[in-house]
């Protein structure tokens, strides 16, 4: 069993996917293969904005995501949906899509479950 505060694990300064980790987007592997896991777990905090810190991407996996403050925006090709805490969201593996922040006075926070990388 392994247990750690996520404020306790260094920042990812680049992430599969999508390359170098935007300013003012802090990412960070909770659990992946080096755990055994046979999934990444990421925390995922941006900050206020309106600025996606990336476009529009896909890859082979899927994301499933659970927001736990804030308020951040999913794209997809066929749609834009706002989402706050308590939301779960699911991204097909391939799907085009990107994940960002709103404007807002606090940080947009949410866990990230992925194929393990």
């Amino acid at each position: 069993m392994k247990t750690i505060s996520f404020r306790d694990i260094e920042p990812m300064q680049s992430a599969p996917g999508v390359g170098r980790v935007s300013q003012g987007v802090t990412m960070r592997r909770i659990f992946g293969k080096e755990d055994g896991a046979s999934f990444s777990m990421r925390v995922i905090e941006d900050e206020p904005s309106d600025e996606l810190p990336h476009g529009l991407h896909a890859h082979a996996w899927e994301h499933q995501i659970f927001v736990v403050k804030g308020k951040g925006i999913i794209i997809t090709e066929h749609e834009k949906i706002v989402v706050g805490a308590g939301d779960c969201v699911f991204i097909p593996s391939n799907e085009l899509h990107t994940i960002g922040p709103r404007a807002g006075t606090e940080p947009f926070l949410f866990v990230d479950c992925i194929s393990a990388l």
